[in-house]
């Protein structure tokens, strides 16, 4: 069974929780859809994990970041034959400054035009750790301050995720497989061509061999 470790709810606009599972021999557990008023930021430890947002299906590795923009409809599948972790950090967008030159939770407002999954690759590992773990301490133990301690880490980790995201925005998309198609009919067109240049050619003999 999935493990909590650390759990921390103000008022339903702040929270937290650190949760595991190292029972290889559990079944495959789906958890059920849910809607809720908060941005979430899923930051996955280990594990094999599919999560489902607003019909769409992601494949999460461990190191990606999720995020799941308030209201959106998500369920999350945990094949739980391998050792499953995660830290998920969910906050009222009310927290968000407007005296900025920019808006910090850009990445929650354009995830619908981009993507939900930060891959790992864009991602700062050690910051990112380090932002969760002192999110988890502050948790772990409460006091008077925590809300306002959280709110502060929080605006450290959203920078990340905005790097993160300028980072994916900047790097050389992959070719799709239509693309690769395309470049591997244009190569073998071009090679027929070069390999019977003195002969007079019609688009039609071109057409039957390829």
């Amino acid at each position: 069974m999935i493990k909590t470790h650390v759990s921390y709810n103000s008022l339903n606009e702040i929270y937290f929780h650190h949760s595991t599972n190292t029972d290889a021999s559990l079944l495959p557990f789906t958890r059920a859809s849910e809607v809720h008023l908060q941005c979430e930021m899923l930051w996955l430890i280990s594990g094999i994990v599919q999560y489902k947002i607003d019909g769409e299906t992601y494949t999460v590795n461990p190191g990606d970041i999720i995020l799941v923009n308030k209201g959106e409809l998500h369920s999350m599948f945990v094949d739980l034959k391998e050792p499953f972790e995660r830290m998920v950090f969910q906050f009222s967008p009310k927290f968000i400054p407007t005296l900025v030159d920019y808006d910090p939770s850009d990445p929650f407002i354009n995830a619908k035009t981009f993507q939900h999954v930060i891959p790992r690759q864009f991602v700062d590992k050690t910051k990112i750790k380090n932002l969760f773990q002192s999110i988890k301490r502050v948790c772990a133990k409460p006091d008077r301050f925590t809300d306002l301690k959280l709110i502060s880490l929080l605006f450290s980790l959203l920078k990340e995720i905005n790097e993160a995201t300028d980072k994916m925005k900047k790097a050389p998309k992959r070719p799709t497989e239509t693309t690769l198609s395309v470049d591997k009919f244009s190569k073998r067109c071009t090679k027929y061509i070069n390999q019977n240049i003195t002969r007079r050619l019609t688009a039609k003999d071109i057409a039957q061999h390829m």
